[in-house]
């Protein structure tokens, strides 16, 4: 039977390929696309439609060359609601949106709509507009969807005048369990964040007359329900680019133009505007970061956050100033009012969210976060204008310069939560940098901030081209599928709760779990230390950062596993014998420990040469980042708290120029024994009240040791 349905597939092709030609390949291409959940269903018929000069036989007859039945039955449904409208209203017709280009530009974004806004219900229900914020666009600044709604936004206004309502959803679907680890996708820690981000959004709205909608159930629910007691003209919202994002987007399309409205996604989780881009994310993108970012430095421009921002009731209101001089300025246009009768919904508790409460913040952390624009620009003003921080700045991932600290307590802006919450828009921040640099100093500090950006844009236009391979054991380059991965939940642990042996990786867990943050040095170390040493499939990695970091957004975190972690593993996995892989944990440690290192200082001797001695930082706090978040080793030396395996070195240790006193017969032995005279017992490794082994673990696998000269 497979047999038979090859052979017809084959001659369709082939009368297909004679019939259209360079279409073809145009349609073979969107096909792709819809198969890896890039387009949903109604998006993709539209675009096959133009492609096929609208003949829905023919589109049927190919429907039946996609393998999957599902994806199949999906678009004979959409098509079936084309080609047979109701008898009450007219036929929808397919046409572009006023805002893009012609379609024989030929840009594989710009597609076909469904206008469906002469299919109009006779029911009397008012009609309106819905703002449809999501976890990663909690703001009301430069938020395209919103200003859409109201009438404004690129230069002009935009259709009829109709009350906005404004939506944000706690769907289930973001507190599920992830497949490998049984974890909740959201943490306390971040669902704490959320939290905050919702009752600050819902404030901002409440000043500009507005009112924050809240409902916990599935999103296509909450619209459809909506849809029982209003006409939804339009709904507003940002655009996804991953494959769970993107069906949860189709399934609320589906609710919407079922009722005869329409979904309008836009773009704006990024600096560059995917339509600006010199090449197509799909079908050319650039291999490496390198090439990425040359292309758009060269040929791409930010666009102004004045471009497409709403317009606000509040006159004067600074954003983000210095001494008064404001970035951006509100302005007098009206916003469309509110519509009257909606049960406004309450926030919903850790309890009814299925989480635990989270612990008390912790005091040790560079920073304490708070969800919301309000403290986000907050934050800003006072990092780049009070504190003048952005001169110094050192940036997340500048971890290879010579002389850069990168986990220092001012060495990150630590911007990212309120970022990857769309508390904060990549524009503002950019256009702050830039009026910083006018005002202020421009040096490789402010592009530095600009190049993170520009980094951020990378991995999420990557996600697009990479599709749900981002999320598959083999990776981008699927090479990774057949390689020997493990899932030994004891080494998993140990890594979770920062109890592998190495100080410079449990450091970074430990903070990860009390805090929900730890640096991109950390997080680089701590991954490729359970790719490369434990061998642990990487995707229980990503879901551990998805559950813990309060910074987590699903390109970002998925896409640096996929692209920076997961291919620097072996196939073969790590051997019986093998000493650490991950040296820059060892490296990284005494580079960018706040005064863990070793200062090299140059003495001039008498006959003018110079001799290059090493000595500690007076007045320093050795290893501070590593003794701060594990106590236990706060009795050793820097060197011995960064790598305590060195207490069993003779010639590294600090214990073997001390007496020791045996503790199986207490018997009182000279420096150099290693073993006690009176009754052979080994000698212990300890220090100052510290035991190796008892109050920190043994390295969970055999550390690479390094003898230097360099005094502890």
């Amino acid at each position: 039977m497979e047999q038979e349905r090859r052979k017809k597939n084959s001659a369709v092709v082939k009368k297909v390929k004679t019939r259209l030609g360079e279409r073809f390949d145009e349609f073979k291409q969107l096909s792709s696309y819809y198969q890896r959940d890039v387009l949903p269903a109604t998006e993709f018929v539209n675009k096959a439609l133009e492609t096929l000069g609208g003949d829905m036989q023919l589109l049927l007859e190919l429907v039946e060359l996609l393998p999957d039945p599902d994806k199949r039955e999906a678009v004979i449904k959409c098509s079936a609601s084309l080609a047979q409208p109701s008898k009450r209203d007219p036929a929808p017709r397919v046409s572009w949106p006023a805002t893009s280009p012609s379609p024989d530009k030929g840009s594989w974004d710009k597609s076909p709509v469904l206008d469906l806004r002469e299919s109009r219900s006779t029911s009397a229900s008012p009609r309106i507009n819905v703002v449809w914020f999501k976890p990663t666009d909690m703001r009301v600044h430069d938020h395209l969807p919103m200003a859409r709604a109201h009438g404004y936004g690129d230069g002009g206004t935009h259709g009829e005048p109709l009350p906005v309502l404004h939506l944000f959803v706690f769907d289930p679907f973001w507190f599920k369990k992830l497949p490998l680890t049984g974890l909740a996708k959201t943490g306390p820690i971040r669902a704490r964040f959320w939290m905050e981000s919702v009752h600050d959004l819902r404030e901002s709205l409440r000043r500009r007359g507005q009112e924050l909608i809240i409902r916990r159930q599935p999103t296509e629910q909450a619209m459809r329900d909506i849809s029982t007691q209003f006409r939804i003209a339009n709904v507003y919202a940002y655009n996804e680019v991953c494959s769970e994002e993107l069906s949860m987007e189709e399934r609320v399309r589906g609710v919407v133009e079922a009722g005869g409205g329409a979904l309008s996604v836009l773009q704006g989780f990024t600096l560059y505007h995917l339509e600006d881009l010199p090449f197509d994310p799909l079908r050319s993108f650039p291999q490496t970061y390198s090439a990425f970012r040359r292309a758009v430095e060269q040929g791409c421009r930010v666009r102004a956050v004045g471009e497409e921002w709403p317009k606000y009731r509040k006159t004067g209101h600074s954003i983000v100033s210095e001494k008064g001089r404001g970035s951006l300025q509100g302005t007098c246009e009206p916003l469309c009012p509110a519509p009257t009768g909606v049960e406004v919904g309450n926030i919903p508790t850790y309890q009814e969210l299925g989480l635990e409460e989270p612990a008390p913040l912790d005091d040790r952390a560079d920073h304490i976060w708070r969800g919301g624009e309000t403290s986000a620009l907050a934050y800003l003003n006072d990092y780049f204008w009070k504190r003048d921080l952005l001169r110094r700045y050192v940036g997340a991932t500048n971890t290879m310069t010579e002389g850069k600290i990168a986990i220092g307590k001012e060495a990150t802006t630590k911007l990212s939560p309120w970022l990857a919450h769309g508390n904060l828009s990549p524009r503002l921040l950019y256009q702050e940098i830039e009026n910083y640099e006018k005002r202020r100093l421009k040096n490789k500090c402010t592009y530095w901030l600009k190049h993170e950006l520009i980094w951020r844009d990378f991995i999420r236009f990557g996600a697009m081209a990479w599709g749900d391979n981002i999320f598959k054991i083999g990776g981008i380059g699927r090479q990774m599928a057949n390689w020997r991965w493990s899932r030994d939940q004891a080494k998993f642990s140990r890594w979770t709760t920062g109890q592998t042996g190495f100080p410079f990786n449990d450091c970074f867990m430990r903070e990860l779990v009390a805090t929900g943050y730890t640096t991109h040095c950390g997080r680089e170390c701590v991954a490729w230390f359970l790719v490369r040493d434990l061998g642990l499939d990487w995707r229980m990695g990503g879901e551990w950062f998805e559950h813990t970091l309060i910074d987590y957004e699903p390109a970002a975190n998925w896409g640096n596993w996929a692209y920076r972690i997961a291919p620097t593993a072996t196939k073969w996995g790590p051997r019986e014998g093998d000493v650490t892989q991950s040296i820059e944990m060892l490296l990284w440690a005494h580079k960018h420990d706040p005064e863990a290192r070793p200062e090299q200082i140059a003495t001039t001797l008498c006959d003018g040469s110079q001799l290059r001695v090493y000595s500690l930082v007076l007045n320093a706090k050795p290893a501070r980042h590593v003794k701060m978040w594990l106590p236990e080793l706060e009795p050793l030396p820097a060197k011995v708290a960064l790598e305590p395996w060195r207490m069993s070195v003779r010639e590294l240790s600090p214990i073997f120029s001390v007496e020791w006193s045996c503790e199986q017969c207490t018997y009182i032995n000279s420096s150099d024994r290693t073993e006690c005279e009176l009754c052979n017992d080994s000698r212990p490794l300890s220090y100052c009240g510290f035991n190796y082994g008892k109050d920190y673990p043994m390295p969970i696998v055999e550390p690479k040791i390094t003898k230097d000269k360099s005094p502890s």
